[in-house]
């Protein structure tokens, strides 16, 4: 470790080789970053991404350069902040004997659950041994205890702990009325869609043409079914215009939330100006109308009464969760501004998560044509 971190303050080619005494040294495994005392190298980083990738569910997809550079640079953030945690555990003194006994206990623990041949399993597809086992574990055992530290559950010696997690119910009221709407079940929807283009750098001669064909509609001369397939581009005539399900919360335009609110089944929108987006920027040259119609909809339900027993507890648990979760976020980004951290240059920079927001975490909106 102490070799790698002196490979660093020299300075390592962008050919992984090293110019050390007169003589050129090659890397076996180039060094990518640095946290602390310990180092990140290339196999490792890649090994953990692939890792990611393989969680998600999607292996065998090919990722965009952009997405390739996310991907690295949320692994690579990560892997630090591991080891930044792991050091930080260190640094408050506990003997590394006691963290050895622990070891051994979840050790013994691990071998009575899983059986013999279950942790030898476990080992082979890790790719380690029992003695790397120990390694890791003791590193996740020094992230705990970090972790108990800094959210105030933990104190050591004579110290005690320093949070109080106690909920006051004034507190609770007070984000039951400022989000409880959200611990209702939401109003789901589902549209189908007409899109019609602008005619002749017209948009009053396309608004007319667009209300015209509304009536057509609405009086049985036509079908939405007919139009859905005639007007639209070609994939979405091939699913007939039919749009995801939403929630009424995920409808980002203002007017499809509205005629959404008022709407019910069967019903058929006013035409409503959208914008088509060209490389992700709307084009007044492209813009047009559309008309929704309601093929779905499941109306929700208001939220539990406030002193409902089963929803307190679960505001209880659900609000002291989340600011446990920040509080962890805001000491994490501490740690790592505070820490000797070095990114190789040419390596995507780490790339932390979102601090997390909401009582109760919602999917990001979405509109409901594909080209708004």
């Amino acid at each position: 470790m102490l070799h790698l971190a002196l490979v660093l303050a020299l300075g390592v080619q962008a050919d992984d080789t090293l110019v050390l005494d007169g003589k050129t040294w090659r890397l076996l495994d180039g060094v990518v970053a640095q946290a602390g005392d310990a180092v990140v190298t290339r196999s490792e980083l890649e090994q953990q991404a692939q890792r990611l990738l393989e969680a998600s569910r999607r292996p065998d997809r090919e990722l965009e350069p952009a997405e390739y550079e996310e991907l690295m640079g949320v692994t690579l953030y990560q892997q630090l902040l591991a080891m930044l945690e792991a050091q930080g555990g260190e640094d408050l003194g506990l003997a590394p004997q006691d963290i050895a006994r622990i070891v051994r206990v979840e050790q013994r623990e691990e071998r009575l659950q899983r059986g013999a041949g279950g942790f030898s399993d476990l080992l082979r597809q890790g790719g380690s041994d029992a003695l790397d086992w120990e390694h890791q574990r003791g590193r996740m055992i020094l992230r705990r205890i970090w972790r108990d530290h800094v959210l105030g559950r933990r104190g050591f010696g004579l110290e005690r702990a320093r949070r109080d997690e106690f909920l006051r119910p004034g507190k609770m009221l007070a984000i039951y009325r400022s989000q409880g709407e959200a611990l209702g079940k939401p109003t789901r929807l589902r549209f189908q869609e007409v899109l019609i283009g602008i005619r002749g750098d017209d948009p009053v001669a396309t608004l007319e043409y667009a209300e015209l064909i509304r009536e057509d509609v609405l009086t049985g001369r036509t079908s939405f079914d007919l139009l859905a397939t005639q007007f639209n581009p070609p994939q979405r005539a091939e699913e007939r215009g039919l749009t995801p399900t939403f929630t009424l919360d995920e409808l980002a335009d203002p007017e499809v939330r509205a005629f959404a609110r008022q709407g019910s089944e069967g019903d058929i929108s006013e035409p409503i100006e959208v914008w088509i987006r060209r490389e992700g920027v709307p084009d007044p040259i492209l813009a047009a109308y559309r008309l929704l119609k309601i093929v779905e909809y499941e109306a929700g339900e208001p939220p539990p009464p406030f002193y409902d027993a089963e929803l307190q507890a679960f505001l209880r648990d659900r609000i002291a969760e989340v600011e446990r979760e920040r509080l962890l976020f805001t000491q994490q980004r501490r740690l790592f501004d505070r820490a000797y951290a070095w990114v190789r240059p040419g390596t995507p920079e780490p790339l932390p998560p979102a601090p997390p927001q909401s009582l109760t975490p919602r999917r990001a909106p979405e509109e409901p044509t594909s080209g708004s």
